[in-house]
């Protein structure tokens, strides 16, 4: 028989700004303001996880165990549902709009025993909402994380397993320099506009936003060109 899902946590697996500025380079040759981009998406998300409403847990490089990243994850969604809570919902820290999740809509389907997944465009996934008979601990650990698949493979699971999918609008992440330029010249309202304001002043040094063209400012930065993966950090 099924569970019936009433307690629901959230994981916000995340590197902490030190560690995720040492592992990924959004700006190339500036370490400073490779940092200060951590810094921002770090305490940007993790401010939207603490006003989500949900209990929450942190799981950084200290706390997450595994060799692995599918291993590190799978471990933390283990550790939460051991903890007692029937639904857990994953985020990382590279998704400028988390802000307008629905919460309380995601909570309310979850209870209803479906998971919840929220793609990028990337094939990735920026938020994973499993209850606790939609994870399979072997068949998680075995998706092709750090691929373009990710989002496929997970609605395939979870599919598979025999439960009703829910998914919310996709949302574009930030691994590299160019997902950056996006958010900079694209226009926004509400929660991202906001978080391009505190881009455009913090690349204020470095872009003239409004008067570069794409190629001039990727020949005004230097880029870092391989492609991070499109879920959560290692």
């Amino acid at each position: 028989m099924k569970n019936d899902p009433k307690n629901i946590a959230l994981l916000y697996f995340s590197r902490s700004p030190l560690a995720e500025s040492r592992h990924k380079r959004f700006v190339n040759r500036d370490p400073s303001k490779n940092r200060q981009v951590a810094d921002l998406l770090i305490s940007q998300s993790l401010k939207h996880v603490e006003n989500s409403g949900l209990p929450y847990f942190l799981f950084n490089e200290a706390r997450q165990k595994g060799d692995t990243f599918g291993e590190r994850l799978t471990n933390a969604f283990d550790e939460l549902f051991k903890k007692g809570f029937d639904g857990v919902i994953a985020v990382g820290n590279d998704c400028p709009g988390l802000g307008s999740v629905n919460w309380e809509l995601i909570t309310q389907i979850m209870k209803q025993n479906r998971p919840v997944l929220g793609p990028t465009p990337d094939g990735g996934s920026y938020l994973i909402g499993l209850t606790r008979d939609s994870f399979q601990n072997e068949s998680f650990r075995q998706i092709p994380w750090k691929t373009r698949n990710v989002h496929q493979s997970l609605c395939e699971y979870l599919k598979s397993g025999g439960f009703d999918l829910y998914e919310i609008d996709a949302q574009r992440d930030i691994n590299k320099f160019d997902d950056l330029l996006y958010f900079l010249k694209t226009g926004f309202t509400g929660v991202l506009k906001f978080f391009k304001e505190l881009l455009k002043n913090l690349f204020k040094s470095l872009l003239q936003v409004r008067h570069l063209s794409y190629s001039a400012q990727l020949e005004s930065v230097s880029v870092y060109a391989s492609r991070p993966p499109p879920l959560f950090p290692n």
